[in-house]
């Protein structure tokens, strides 16, 4: 239940920091969405095999907002590659949201 509470408080702080443009607040909220779902999940869960891929399916998801939030920092040739490398991972969480 404690794990709930904070993911609830770490999105309406990552809401927060968009309304008012708090860059570095946003970054490290939205970095830790995943995580404390996964968290959330694996505490109610913890025993259920048919979970498995939607643990995946959430790390992936998480990957993809880590490159995409890197690729917005980056300049050049890497900027590409990251996007490419956030968009993959996101296409591999839907992967396994179907196999699930």
């Amino acid at each position: 239940m404690l794990i709930l509470v904070i993911y609830i408080l770490n999105g309406l702080l990552n809401i927060l920091s968009l309304v008012y443009g708090w860059d570095m607040l946003n970054q490290i909220s939205k970095v830790l969405m995943m995580p404390l779902l996964i968290l959330f999940l694996w505490e109610r869960f913890q025993f259920a095999n048919t979970i498995k891929f939607i643990y995946s399916a959430l790390f992936f998801s998480w990957l993809g907002d880590i490159f995409l939030l890197l690729q917005h920092q980056q300049v050049g040739a890497n900027n590409t590659m990251l996007f490419v490398i956030g968009l993959t991972s996101f296409l591999l969480a839907h992967i396994a949201y179907i196999v699930h």
